[in-house]
Parts: C-alpha cells; structure tokens; sequence
C-alpha cells in the first residue's frame, strides 16, 4: 500500500509536469489568450508544489528515519521472528506517519491528488484542442 501510494503521488507529479510542457505553445498565443492560461500554469505550479512537498514529506520525514532505526534493529535480530516483527514495525509506522491508516485522512488526500490529475488533464485537453487551431 506504501508504495502503491508513492507511487500514484509521483504519477500525478509527473502529469502535473506534463502540462508544463504546453506552457511553451501557450507563449505563441495572444495576449487575451495568455492572460487565462497564465492563472492556469500558475494554479498548476501550486499544485506541483504541494505534491513535490507531500512526497518529500514521506520520503525523506517518515520512511528514511523509520528506514534507520529498521536496520539499527537488524543489528539486534537473533532470529527470523525477531526480523519479521522489525519490519512490520516499520511498515505500521510509515503507513501512520503517511496517514494511510486513517480512511478520513486517506480519502482527503485522495481527492487533493484527484482534483490535481483532473486539473491536468482539462489543461493538456485545451492546450492541445488550442494548438490545433489556426
């Protein structure tokens, strides 16, 4: 699930990033033209940098420290038990820390990544059906 999640969050970065792309056929527009799209690239750009932030945020807040008092452990083990009780640890304490364990938290950021992948996707749709015009 921890990395079902990681990796749906940096899906979403990476549309995100996409429609970045269509900033540079939106800089061939007209003035009027550019001034919806500006507010547009610019709403996209918070909303990178919020999904940049939330992914470091587990990266490197939760799962890197959690990652070393793990194998602070694996010095300890004695046997296969031992290792397997470690590691479960981990895991419960990453999907705490990345409010994967609690539904209400779990559905709001859903929907924040839904509201973001919907967002690109009505971007790249009008730059693209822009761009084909004339």
């Amino acid at each position: 699930m921890l990395f079902r999640h990681l990796f749906y969050c940096k899906h979403v970065e990476r549309q995100l990033c996409s429609v970045w792309i269509g900033n540079k056929f939106a800089k061939m527009y007209t003035l009027q033209s550019a001034k919806w799209y500006s507010s547009g690239f610019a709403l996209r750009q918070r909303m990178l940098n919020f999904v940049q932030n939330f992914e470091y945020y587990m990266m490197f807040e939760i799962i890197e420290p959690n990652w070393h008092v793990f194998m602070g452990n694996m010095d300890n083990v004695s046997n296969v038990d031992d290792v397997l009780n470690y590691h479960t640890d981990f895991l419960n304490n990453c999907l705490k820390d990345c409010m994967l364990t609690n539904p209400d938290l779990l559905k709001i950021v859903h929907k924040l990544m839904m509201v973001c992948v919907t967002f690109s996707n009505f971007m790249q749709v009008n730059i693209s059906l822009y761009s084909a015009l004339p």
